[in-house]
């Protein structure tokens, strides 16, 4: 590798094999697309509002989880690979039980792939009455508190 203030050049075999410009900006990546590998690639198609329209398609909870999820991350790509999980299990599983085990996870404020797997795997996801009523009202409301904290 070769590279000044400007420039990066990358040889292979004495060979240059790539050329780019350095951004000024601190901590900005530059990334030609073109030299990315091919799983790389495809993980450049994807992008905040692709898992968002996904997860529309299942329910609103599992839209709301997803929204929290990418929103949990410093930078939404920190989230997708946790988004593809989910989209599996999403796959692996009846959707009404899929669709508990996301509202469960929005009431306890649980936005990570483990929990979802482990509430589906020791099938945990059922809510009580009141636990569902804590659930609309979260959801209406938009905040992720138990009813505990509305008194």
């Amino acid at each position: 590798m070769v590279f000044s203030s400007r420039t990066l050049e990358v040889y292979y075999n004495n060979k240059r094999v790539a050329f780019h410009k350095r951004s000024t900006v601190k901590y900005h990546y530059t990334t030609n697309p073109d030299h990315l590998p091919p799983n790389h690639k495809f993980v450049a198609e994807w992008s905040p509002q692709r898992f968002i329209s996904w997860a529309r398609k299942f329910g609103p909870e599992l839209e709301e989880l997803t929204i929290r999820i990418l929103n949990s991350r410093p930078h939404p790509e920190q989230a997708y690979k946790t988004c593809m999980g989910i989209m599996s299990l999403a796959k692996k599983h009846e959707t009404t039980v899929f669709l508990k085990t996301c509202k469960k996870a929005l009431l306890l404020n649980q936005t990570n792939y483990n929990f979802l797997k482990n509430t589906l795997e020791n099938k945990t996801y059922d809510l009580s009455d009141e636990d569902q009523a804590d659930v609309k009202i979260v959801n209406d409301l938009g905040l992720l508190r138990g009813k505990e904290k509305f008194n």
